[in-house]
């Protein structure tokens, strides 16, 4: 088991030793929705644990969701307390900020913003153009977009095309 693994089962714990009342609901809300009534066809030995440690982990969740703060200050503990590191929130002003922005569902301040924007700026780089030489069909039509008459070579390059695609065509039938 990993350490964020273990970090996150002892805070589960804690929080169920700190509301075990609420646990107790969420924990036999999860199995009635889970576990059948005992009887034929209902799940036996290790299928019905499954199912045991399957509501168990979707009461700890919800107890988790429902003391947010709570669980994150002791997570944390934990993981520090098992020896990793804790990363801090990022800062604002920063692209990081601006991805912690959005996943909190709020709008992003104007110093994320243009960190951001920066980032991008930085990131971007143009494209190279060249162009195609003339006697090709590509040249060809780029006079033709320009609105230019197309020189000598791009049309005996166009005609000679046409004249090797007909007899292609011809020789196919």
């Amino acid at each position: 088991m990993t350490l964020r693994a273990r970090a996150q089962q002892k805070a589960y714990s804690e929080l169920q030793r700190r509301y075990p009342e609420e646990w107790q609901v969420l924990y036999g809300k999860e199995q009635a929705i889970l576990l059948p009534p005992p009887g034929p066809g209902s799940p036996k030995g290790r299928d019905r644990n499954r199912l045991h440690s399957k509501a168990q982990t979707r009461a700890q969740l919800r107890l988790a969701h429902a003391h947010p703060a709570e669980y994150r200050a002791l997570y944390r503990a934990w993981v520090v307390a098992l020896g990793g590191k804790v990363f801090e929130p990022a800062r604002c002003g920063t692209t990081s900020g601006y991805q912690r922005h959005l996943r909190e569902g709020g709008w992003a301040c104007e110093d994320c913003l243009q960190a951001t924007r920066d980032a991008a700026r930085r990131a971007y780089v143009p494209k190279e153009r060249t162009h195609v030489p003339c006697g090709t069909w590509g040249a060809y039509m780029r006079h033709r977009r320009a609105g230019e008459k197309p020189c000598r070579e791009c049309l005996d390059g166009v005609n000679r095309r046409n004249k090797e695609r007909i007899a292609e065509r011809r020789r196919a039938s």
